[in-house]
Protein backbone atom coordinates (compact mmCIF):
# COMPACT_ATOMS: atom_id res chain seq x y z
CA UNK A 1 0.00 0.00 0.00
CA UNK A 2 3.07 2.36 0.84
CA UNK A 3 4.56 1.58 -2.50
CA UNK A 4 1.87 1.97 -4.69
CA UNK A 5 0.87 5.50 -2.76
CA UNK A 6 4.71 6.89 -2.96
CA UNK A 7 4.56 5.61 -6.87
CA UNK A 8 1.01 7.63 -7.20
CA UNK A 9 2.49 10.74 -5.33
CA UNK A 10 6.00 10.76 -7.58
CA UNK A 11 4.09 9.94 -10.95
CA UNK A 12 1.20 12.78 -10.13
CA UNK A 13 4.68 15.11 -9.25
CA UNK A 14 6.47 13.69 -12.44
CA UNK A 15 3.43 14.70 -14.29
CA UNK A 16 3.05 18.29 -12.65
CA UNK A 17 6.35 19.38 -14.00
CA UNK A 18 5.78 17.80 -17.49
CA UNK A 19 2.73 19.76 -17.85
CA UNK A 20 4.39 22.75 -16.66
CA UNK A 21 7.33 21.95 -19.28
CA UNK A 22 4.92 21.84 -21.94
CA UNK A 23 3.31 24.90 -21.24
CA UNK A 24 6.28 26.61 -20.33
CA UNK A 25 7.44 25.07 -24.15
CA UNK A 26 3.78 26.55 -25.56
CA UNK A 27 4.93 30.05 -24.32
CA UNK A 28 8.54 30.19 -25.65
CA UNK A 29 7.12 29.15 -29.30
CA UNK A 30 4.63 31.90 -29.52
CA UNK A 31 6.16 34.56 -27.64
CA UNK A 32 9.51 34.26 -30.19
CA UNK A 33 7.07 33.51 -33.44
CA UNK A 34 5.28 36.77 -33.27
CA UNK A 35 8.62 38.94 -32.21
CA UNK A 36 10.51 37.34 -35.22
CA UNK A 37 7.51 38.49 -36.60
CA UNK A 38 8.55 42.20 -38.50
CA UNK A 39 5.39 43.26 -39.12
CA UNK A 40 3.51 42.14 -36.45
CA UNK A 41 6.01 43.92 -33.75
CA UNK A 42 5.92 46.88 -36.02
CA UNK A 43 2.31 47.21 -35.54
CA UNK A 44 2.94 47.12 -32.18
CA UNK A 45 6.20 49.56 -32.11
CA UNK A 46 3.38 51.62 -34.02
CA UNK A 47 1.36 52.63 -31.25
CA UNK A 48 4.37 54.21 -30.04
CA UNK A 49 4.19 57.42 -31.65
CA UNK A 50 0.86 58.09 -30.22
CA UNK A 51 2.77 58.56 -26.89
CA UNK A 52 3.79 62.44 -25.54
CA UNK A 53 6.61 60.81 -24.13
CA UNK A 54 8.41 59.55 -27.45
CA UNK A 55 6.51 62.63 -29.26
CA UNK A 56 7.95 65.00 -27.15
CA UNK A 57 11.84 63.41 -26.76
CA UNK A 58 11.89 63.22 -30.72
CA UNK A 59 10.77 66.56 -30.82
CA UNK A 60 13.06 68.34 -27.98
CA UNK A 61 15.93 65.81 -30.23
CA UNK A 62 15.19 67.29 -33.29
CA UNK A 63 15.10 70.84 -32.61
CA UNK A 64 18.49 70.57 -30.09
CA UNK A 65 20.28 68.91 -33.26
CA UNK A 66 18.94 71.53 -36.01
CA UNK A 67 19.73 74.75 -33.60
CA UNK A 68 23.14 73.51 -32.52
CA UNK A 69 24.09 73.01 -36.10
CA UNK A 70 22.67 76.67 -36.88
CA UNK A 71 24.92 78.07 -34.25
CA UNK A 72 27.56 76.35 -35.26
CA UNK A 73 27.27 78.07 -38.50
CA UNK A 74 27.20 81.00 -36.83
CA UNK A 75 23.53 81.97 -37.49
CA UNK A 76 21.73 84.58 -34.48
CA UNK A 77 19.15 82.25 -33.71
CA UNK A 78 17.78 84.27 -30.91
CA UNK A 79 18.28 87.51 -33.44
CA UNK A 80 15.92 85.82 -35.81
CA UNK A 81 14.08 84.32 -33.87
CA UNK A 82 14.97 80.82 -35.04
CA UNK A 83 14.68 79.01 -31.73
CA UNK A 84 10.67 79.37 -31.02
CA UNK A 85 10.47 79.03 -34.93
CA UNK A 86 12.05 75.14 -34.76
CA UNK A 87 10.82 73.99 -31.45
CA UNK A 88 7.16 74.84 -32.59
CA UNK A 89 7.95 72.87 -36.32
CA UNK A 90 8.97 70.06 -34.36
CA UNK A 91 5.87 69.71 -31.70
CA UNK A 92 3.64 70.23 -34.71
CA UNK A 93 5.24 67.75 -36.76
CA UNK A 94 5.08 65.03 -34.65
CA UNK A 95 1.54 64.80 -34.65
CA UNK A 96 1.37 64.66 -38.24
CA UNK A 97 0.03 61.19 -40.19
CA UNK A 98 4.48 61.96 -41.55
CA UNK A 99 5.38 60.95 -38.51
CA UNK A 100 3.49 58.39 -37.80
CA UNK A 101 4.76 56.74 -41.31
CA UNK A 102 8.47 57.69 -40.43
CA UNK A 103 8.22 56.26 -37.37
CA UNK A 104 6.39 52.70 -38.67
CA UNK A 105 9.35 52.50 -41.22
CA UNK A 106 12.21 53.46 -38.58
CA UNK A 107 10.77 50.62 -36.50
CA UNK A 108 10.32 48.17 -38.74
CA UNK A 109 14.14 48.88 -40.29
CA UNK A 110 15.09 48.61 -36.20
CA UNK A 111 13.43 45.22 -35.99
CA UNK A 112 15.57 43.02 -37.80
CA UNK A 113 18.55 44.72 -36.26
CA UNK A 114 17.61 44.43 -33.36
CA UNK A 115 16.68 40.66 -34.15
CA UNK A 116 20.09 40.33 -35.52
CA UNK A 117 21.66 41.58 -32.29
CA UNK A 118 19.44 39.37 -29.97
CA UNK A 119 20.73 36.66 -31.69
CA UNK A 120 24.96 37.51 -31.66
CA UNK A 121 26.69 36.22 -28.94
CA UNK A 122 29.57 38.10 -28.80
CA UNK A 123 28.04 41.99 -28.94
CA UNK A 124 29.44 43.83 -26.85
CA UNK A 125 26.98 45.68 -24.56
CA UNK A 126 25.71 48.71 -26.24
CA UNK A 127 22.57 50.73 -25.98
CA UNK A 128 20.09 50.21 -29.03
CA UNK A 129 18.30 53.17 -30.56
CA UNK A 130 15.50 54.38 -33.34
CA UNK A 131 16.44 56.54 -35.96
CA UNK A 132 14.08 59.12 -37.19
CA UNK A 133 14.72 61.17 -40.03
CA UNK A 134 14.58 64.54 -39.52
CA UNK A 135 14.40 65.77 -42.78
CA UNK A 136 11.27 64.12 -43.35
CA UNK A 137 10.12 65.10 -40.19
CA UNK A 138 10.50 69.15 -40.44
CA UNK A 139 11.06 69.59 -44.29
CA UNK A 140 7.78 68.12 -45.13
CA UNK A 141 5.87 69.91 -42.70
CA UNK A 142 6.15 73.59 -43.48
CA UNK A 143 6.93 74.86 -47.08
CA UNK A 144 7.77 78.30 -45.44
CA UNK A 145 10.77 76.91 -43.96
CA UNK A 146 13.75 78.70 -44.85
CA UNK A 147 16.63 78.04 -47.07
CA UNK A 148 19.03 77.81 -44.44
CA UNK A 149 17.03 75.79 -42.52
CA UNK A 150 16.57 73.19 -44.76
CA UNK A 151 20.10 73.33 -45.70
CA UNK A 152 21.16 72.38 -42.54
CA UNK A 153 17.84 69.77 -42.15
CA UNK A 154 20.15 68.23 -45.41
CA UNK A 155 23.48 67.72 -43.07
CA UNK A 156 24.02 64.56 -42.61
CA UNK A 157 25.02 64.86 -39.32
CA UNK A 158 21.58 66.47 -38.19
CA UNK A 159 19.42 64.44 -40.48
CA UNK A 160 19.06 61.64 -38.18
CA UNK A 161 17.34 61.63 -34.12
CA UNK A 162 18.56 58.58 -32.53
CA UNK A 163 15.78 57.65 -29.99
CA UNK A 164 17.68 55.49 -27.59
CA UNK A 165 14.69 52.47 -26.52
CA UNK A 166 17.14 50.43 -24.72
CA UNK A 167 20.25 50.84 -22.36
CA UNK A 168 23.53 48.56 -22.65
CA UNK A 169 22.10 46.64 -19.31
CA UNK A 170 18.44 46.25 -20.56
CA UNK A 171 19.45 45.18 -23.85
CA UNK A 172 21.67 42.52 -22.34
CA UNK A 173 18.57 41.48 -20.18
CA UNK A 174 16.51 41.08 -23.85
CA UNK A 175 19.40 38.97 -24.94
CA UNK A 176 19.67 36.56 -22.09
CA UNK A 177 15.05 36.20 -21.70
CA UNK A 178 16.19 35.69 -26.09
CA UNK A 179 18.12 33.04 -25.49
CA UNK A 180 15.98 31.24 -22.56
CA UNK A 181 13.51 31.27 -24.92
CA UNK A 182 15.02 29.42 -27.46
CA UNK A 183 16.25 26.78 -25.39
CA UNK A 184 12.75 26.47 -24.13
CA UNK A 185 11.31 25.84 -27.82
CA UNK A 186 13.84 23.64 -28.37
CA UNK A 187 14.02 21.54 -25.29
CA UNK A 188 11.22 22.00 -22.71
CA UNK A 189 8.39 19.98 -25.18
CA UNK A 190 11.36 17.16 -25.12
CA UNK A 191 11.56 17.43 -21.63
CA UNK A 192 7.86 17.66 -21.05
CA UNK A 193 7.31 14.78 -22.96
CA UNK A 194 9.84 12.99 -21.07
CA UNK A 195 8.59 13.80 -17.48
CA UNK A 196 5.01 12.64 -18.55
CA UNK A 197 6.52 9.00 -19.66
CA UNK A 198 8.02 8.78 -16.51
CA UNK A 199 5.18 9.32 -14.75
CA UNK A 200 2.79 7.23 -16.50
CA UNK A 201 5.47 4.10 -16.43
CA UNK A 202 5.28 5.20 -12.53
CA UNK A 203 1.62 5.97 -12.12
CA UNK A 204 -0.20 2.59 -10.38
CA UNK A 205 -3.36 3.47 -12.21
CA UNK A 206 -2.87 4.27 -15.06
CA UNK A 207 -6.71 4.57 -16.42
CA UNK A 208 -6.02 8.29 -14.20
CA UNK A 209 -3.30 9.04 -15.81
CA UNK A 210 -4.90 11.05 -18.77
CA UNK A 211 -7.54 12.96 -16.45
CA UNK A 212 -4.77 13.76 -14.56
CA UNK A 213 -2.44 15.00 -16.83
CA UNK A 214 -5.53 16.75 -18.50
CA UNK A 215 -6.34 18.17 -15.28
CA UNK A 216 -2.86 19.85 -14.14
CA UNK A 217 -2.45 21.18 -18.03
CA UNK A 218 -5.64 22.76 -17.90
CA UNK A 219 -5.19 24.22 -14.50
CA UNK A 220 -1.62 25.81 -15.63
CA UNK A 221 -2.68 27.34 -19.25
CA UNK A 222 -5.54 29.04 -17.29
CA UNK A 223 -2.75 30.34 -14.46
CA UNK A 224 -0.32 31.29 -17.04
CA UNK A 225 -3.43 32.50 -19.06
CA UNK A 226 -4.82 35.10 -16.10
CA UNK A 227 -0.92 35.80 -15.52
CA UNK A 228 -0.32 37.40 -18.80
CA UNK A 229 -4.06 38.83 -18.85
CA UNK A 230 -3.32 41.38 -16.00
CA UNK A 231 -0.23 41.47 -17.90
CA UNK A 232 -1.97 43.33 -20.38
CA UNK A 233 -4.60 45.26 -18.52
CA UNK A 234 -1.74 46.92 -16.71
CA UNK A 235 -2.07 49.55 -20.34
CA UNK A 236 0.68 51.17 -22.16
CA UNK A 237 3.63 53.11 -20.63
CA UNK A 238 2.63 56.97 -20.93
CA UNK A 239 4.66 58.08 -18.11
CA UNK A 240 7.95 57.01 -18.35
CA UNK A 241 10.84 56.79 -20.96
CA UNK A 242 11.06 55.71 -24.96
CA UNK A 243 12.73 52.36 -23.33
CA UNK A 244 9.84 51.76 -20.92
CA UNK A 245 7.77 52.18 -24.24
CA UNK A 246 10.16 49.78 -25.81
CA UNK A 247 9.73 47.41 -22.98
CA UNK A 248 5.91 47.41 -23.78
CA UNK A 249 5.78 47.06 -27.01
CA UNK A 250 8.05 43.85 -26.58
CA UNK A 251 5.90 42.64 -23.81
CA UNK A 252 2.60 42.88 -25.90
CA UNK A 253 4.13 42.00 -28.90
CA UNK A 254 4.74 38.75 -27.09
CA UNK A 255 1.23 38.49 -25.72
CA UNK A 256 -0.41 38.66 -29.57
CA UNK A 257 -1.10 35.16 -29.28
CA UNK A 258 -0.28 33.51 -25.98
CA UNK A 259 -3.84 34.27 -23.93
CA UNK A 260 -5.97 33.29 -26.74
CA UNK A 261 -4.00 30.36 -26.88
CA UNK A 262 -3.01 29.68 -23.45
CA UNK A 263 -6.95 30.09 -23.03
CA UNK A 264 -8.05 27.84 -25.75
CA UNK A 265 -6.02 25.00 -23.73
CA UNK A 266 -6.84 25.34 -20.79
CA UNK A 267 -10.56 24.88 -21.08
CA UNK A 268 -9.74 22.66 -23.58
CA UNK A 269 -8.19 20.23 -21.31
CA UNK A 270 -10.21 20.99 -18.36
CA UNK A 271 -12.59 19.65 -21.00
CA UNK A 272 -11.26 16.64 -21.64
CA UNK A 273 -10.57 15.90 -18.06
CA UNK A 274 -13.99 15.82 -17.05
CA UNK A 275 -14.82 13.54 -20.09
CA UNK A 276 -11.98 11.26 -19.64
CA UNK A 277 -12.57 11.03 -15.65
CA UNK A 278 -16.71 10.53 -16.55
CA UNK A 279 -15.64 7.96 -18.79
CA UNK A 280 -13.07 6.04 -16.44
CA UNK A 281 -16.36 6.18 -13.73
CA UNK A 282 -18.32 4.81 -15.99
CA UNK A 283 -16.52 2.04 -16.71
CA UNK A 284 -15.49 0.96 -13.10
CA UNK A 285 -13.11 3.00 -12.23
CA UNK A 286 -10.96 1.06 -9.19
CA UNK A 287 -9.15 -1.11 -11.45
CA UNK A 288 -6.53 -3.37 -9.40
CA UNK A 289 -3.03 -1.43 -9.65
CA UNK A 290 -0.81 -2.09 -12.43
CA UNK A 291 1.95 -4.98 -11.71
CA UNK A 292 4.85 -3.77 -9.47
Amino acid sequence: MRGSFGRAALSTVLVLFGVAALVAWLVCSLALRALEDGPAFASAAGNMASSPVLRNEVATRASDQVLAKLAASGVDIEGLGLDRVIRSLTSAAVTTPAFQAGWNKAALDAHDEILAQLKEPNRKAAPVSVNVDVVALIGGTDSSVTPIIQGTLGDKTVAVVPVQVASAQQFNDWRTAYRVAVFGRSWFGIGGGALLLAGLLLSPRRRWFLPTALLLLGLCAGGVALALHAIETQGPDQSGNAGALARDVITRVGLTDLIPTATTVAWAALAGAAVLTFIVLASGGRRPAAPR
